[in-house]
């Protein structure tokens, strides 16, 4: 059974009371369900003017007949729609009804005049463009602007800066040597070389070794010595050490009171301990190898 639609022109003058009941009762489900539905047969829209999302003009069109929504935005959201009637093609309109739209600071619709059902559709229309402008600035940001992100968590990871903060009161990073140098060093070997004398760097390596020539005097020199409050040690391989007569870093303590006698031909195994930064060594000779 096919579906009867509305019909403006019923009922009619010229119809029978039966027809006129008949008629006003199909019309009247008609109504009830285009109310349902939200729309009624016959009935094509057009919209023009303003932007594609904001278009000024909404005009639904059925033969003759117009209804037409001029609209107004603020910042996304509508503020009025003037509502309006044409039986003659849009030659010329009847004023229905202005319908406003209020919102409050955070774009809840707070009121309005002449509204509809439909009317509280405004605001979450406003929200949901709001919320997309919002989200398409975020999936384009880069660098410290996504999530208000720190310097640190946009850096290389091979390449981070860190500067403040204390361990053991020692402040880490900017001019100050940090903490893990010593550490790091320990499993490093340096071989050193010998000009007269040796310089041994502590933070370039846990062992060092060179080999002494010529006679005479010679010195043995420390550099970068651990900060104090680190409990530090290297070890010295020293081969044929006995050629030269040796003077050892100011306040080397050895652990009989003397310095020991190094081998002219062979490898000796030197220790040095310090937590003071240096203003004590202690030494000890860890192995003698005559050969």
């Amino acid at each position: 059974m096919p579906y009867n639609p509305f019909v403006a022109t019923n009922p009619a003058i010229s119809q029978t009371r039966q027809n006129i009941v008949d008629t006003s009762r199909v019309n009247l489900v008609a109504l009830r369900d285009g109310v349902i539905i939200g729309r009624i047969n016959g009935w094509t829209l057009s919209v023009s003017g303003g932007t594609a999302e904001e278009p000024s003009i909404r005009l639904w069109s059925n033969g003759t007949e117009r209804l037409r929504g001029t609209y107004t935005y603020s910042a996304g959201f509508v503020t009025q729609v003037v509502w309006e009637y044409s039986s003659n093609s849009g030659s010329s309109y009847d004023a229905i009804a202005t319908e406003t739209c209020t919102y409050d600071g955070s774009n809840n619709a707070t009121g309005g005049n002449n509204s509809g059902v439909l009317s509280w559709l405004w605001e979450w229309i406003g929200k949901l463009k709001s919320l997309r402008t919002s989200y398409n600035a975020h999936a384009a940001a880069t660098g410290t602007a996504v999530h208000g992100l720190g310097t640190m968590s946009t850096q290389s990871a091979a390449s981070v800066a860190i500067t403040g903060g204390n361990i053991d009161n020692t402040t880490i990073g900017g001019t100050t040597r940090a903490i893990g140098t010593f550490k790091q060093a320990r499993e490093v070997h340096v071989a050193v070389s010998f000009s007269g004398g040796a310089t041994i760097d502590w933070s370039a390596g846990g062992s060092h070794d060179f080999t002494a020539s010529g006679s005479g005097a010679a010195t043995l020199t420390f550099s970068n010595m651990p900060p104090s409050g680190i409990a530090a040690s290297i070890i010295l391989d020293v081969t044929n050490g006995g050629l030269r007569t040796w003077t050892y870093p100011s306040g080397t303590k050895w652990a009989n009171g003397t310095a020991p006698t190094l081998t002219s031909s062979g490898r000796d195994i030197l220790q040095f301990y310090t937590r003071d930064g240096g203003t004590t060594i202690h030494g000890f000779m860890a192995s003698k190898d005559s050969r």
